[in-house]
């Protein structure tokens, strides 16, 4: 994994957890700096830089998660930011308030960043199977929101 796929997988995590521009920028910009500074620590970097890069956004996911979570997205200023017309970020808004941390970290790190199941268990130090449950709870939350979203827009 590349140096520019770190950093684009950093920025879209954060984008997601804080879905504030500058807070996102900062700690992205701290999250890379602390795999750039593992990675020329480890004898094999090419086979540690996911390991690695989902050790530091789990540490830097559990720093945050006290962090207040706002009821809608500040706008944002740069074009590398914007969010398209067509997406929802309604139930993404719902499961950050609802989901438990585990639920939201194993969404983010595996169906958002596409991050195999071994990778992260090995980063977050957990077995696949609890992964694996951690997972399933919050999909199956997160597919409650959505479904409570769509029905209650088709009564409207």
């Amino acid at each position: 994994m590349t140096d520019a796929k770190i950093a684009s997988a950093i920025g879209r995590f954060f984008f997601l957890i804080h879905l504030d521009e500058a807070a996102a920028r900062e700690s992205a910009t701290l999250a890379l700096n602390e795999w750039r500074s593992r990675i020329q620590k480890v004898a094999n970097p090419a086979v540690m830089a996911r390991p690695l890069l989902v050790q530091v956004l789990s540490e830097f996911f559990h720093r945050f998660k006290q962090v207040p979570q706002s009821g809608q997205p500040v706008v944002f200023s740069a074009d590398d930011w914007v969010i398209p017309s067509d997406v929802d970020l309604g139930p993404w808004l719902e499961f950050r308030k609802l989901a438990e941390t585990d639920e939201l970290l194993a969404v983010l790190l595996l169906k958002v960043l596409n991050q195999s199941e071994d990778i992260v268990s090995v980063g977050m130090n957990v077995s696949v199977g609890t992964l694996r449950h951690r997972l399933s709870r919050g999909l199956k939350r997160l597919g409650q929101i959505q479904l409570s979203s769509v029905g209650g827009q088709s009564r409207e």
